[in-house]
C-alpha cells in the first residue's frame, strides 16, 4: 500500500514540474490579418491552433477572431526566426459539413503543404551528472526530482491540391504508399529523389523539401 501511494505521488509531481519553455503558441507576435471583407490589419496576434482561434490587439483593444472571419494571417516568428503564413480551409474527415480550421501553410504550389500542431508532454529522466552538483545524484535515481516534463510541438500535415475537382484538405496518415499516390504522376521521380537524398517522409522538413521537389517536376 505504501509502495502505491508513493508511485502516485512520484507520478503527481511529475505532472507538475513541467519545465517553463516557451512556445510560439504562448507569445504574442508582430503580424497582419487579411479579413474575409478584404480589409488588413496589422499588430499582435497570438494563434491557437488547437481552439482554432486567434487573437488580435490593438490599442488597449483585443479581440478573437475564428477562421470563418479571416482569409489568411502572417507573422514573423522570432522563436524560431522564420516567416509564418497560416490559411483558413474548410477541413472535416467524419462529415459532408466541413467548419473552416486554421491551417498553417509550408509549401505553396500545385499540391501545397499544409499543417497543424498540437502540443503533448515528453517526460525524461535527467540522467547527466553535468546537470547537477549534488555529490549524492545517483543515490536518487528513483526520485520525481529526477526526472523534467516538458511540453513537446507535434504536428498533424495535409496536402491541397489547387488542381483536383474536389478541392478538399487531404489528411497525410505518414505512410510512404499515400505519399506516392498523392504525387502519382511523377511517383518514380519522387521515389528516386527520397532515395538519393535520404529524406524522411515524415517530418516537417523532409516533407516541404518532397513537396517542393514535386512542385518544380511540374
Amino acid at each position: 500500500m505504501n509502495r502505491f501511494f508513493l508511485i502516485i505521488v512520484i507520478v503527481f509531481s511529475v505532472a507538475n514540474s513541467v519545465t517553463s519553455q516557451e512556445l510560439s503558441s504562448d507569445i504574442w507576435h508582430e503580424g497582419t490579418i487579411v479579413l474575409k471583407t478584404n480589409d488588413t490589419l496589422r499588430g499582435a496576434v497570438k494563434y491557437n491552433i488547437e481552439e482554432n482561434i486567434l487573437q488580435y490587439r490593438y490599442s488597449n483593444k483585443m479581440i478573437t477572431l475564428s477562421p470563418n472571419k479571416i482569409i489568411s494571417f502572417y507573422f514573423y516568428d522570432e522563436l524560431i526566426k522564420a516567416n509564418r503564413y497560416f490559411r483558413s480551409f474548410e477541413y472535416s474527415p467524419y462529415s459532408s459539413y466541413k467548419p473552416e480550421m486554421f491551417f498553417e501553410v509550408l509549401v505553396v504550389g500545385n499540391l501545397s503543404l499544409l499543417a497543424r500542431e498540437y502540443i503533448s508532454y515528453e517526460t525524461r529522466m535527467i540522467n547527466d551528472p553535468f546537470l547537477t552538483n549534488d555529490p549524492y545524484y545517483n543515490m536518487y535515481a528513483n526520485s520525481a526530482s529526477n526526472y523534467v516534463t516538458r511540453r513537446v510541438i507535434n504536428y498533424h500535415f495535409y496536402f491541397f491540391n489547387h488542381n483536383s475537382k474536389s478541392q478538399n484538405v487531404i489528411l497525410y496518415k505518414e505512410k510512404k504508399k499515400d505519399l506516392f499516390r498523392l504525387m502519382n504522376d511523377k511517383q518514380d521521380e519522387i521515389k528516386q529523389f527520397i532515395k538519393d537524398k535520404k529524406i524522411l517522409y515524415n517530418t516537417r522538413r523532409g516533407l516541404s523539401v518532397i513537396t517542393e521537389y514535386y512542385n518544380s517536376l511540374k
